[in-house]
């Protein structure tokens, strides 16, 4: 017990040092000069107005809509380099169909976070990924079939016909 609380007054005190120093350098850019204690008690003070407010449930949330994007893009990702070819044409019209994919995955993942309950917010990240692959690989796909976009036509020319 006695290490974890010098381990964290240590560290606590680290950050407040850095944190009042950043504070006092902030000020002089801006022409405030002030003693380093009244730099200490206004980080304090912000300190303390932080852990008053719900920061970590904003963080959550934010960690929760950037996992929803990320595997949206990666699912995108490895079904493009499954189905997709690798030439720049097929590249140049694929990217149309991945970030229509991306918004459509993105949309639907973020509204099961925001609208959902415990069990939407939970699958959001799998409905994100499924809808993502899907989207593009339905995109790609039809566009082969058509032979207009991504891949080509199946004669070896990227362009199509």
């Amino acid at each position: 017990m006695a290490l974890i609380f010098i381990s964290q007054t240590r560290i606590n005190s680290a950050n407040y040092f850095l944190a009042s120093d950043n504070l006092r350098l902030l000020g002089w850019m801006v022409g405030v000069r002030a003693p380093r204690s009244l730099w200490v008690i206004v980080v304090a003070a912000l300190a303390y107005v932080l852990m008053l407010t719900d920061v970590l449930s904003y963080l959550l949330q934010a960690l929760a809509w950037q996992g929803v994007l990320v595997t949206g893009w990666v699912a995108i990702a490895i079904v493009h380099i499954v189905v997709a070819g690798r030439t720049a044409g097929e590249r140049a019209t694929g990217t149309a169909w991945a970030v229509a994919a991306w918004c459509i995955s993105s949309m639907a993942g973020i509204a099961l976070l925001v609208l959902g309950s415990g069990v939407g917010a939970q699958v959001a990240p799998v409905v994100t990924v499924v809808s993502a692959a899907g989207v593009y690989g339905i995109g790609i796909i039809a566009g082969r079939y058509r032979g207009r976009t991504a891949v080509g036509g199946g004669d070896g020319n990227p362009a199509g016909p």
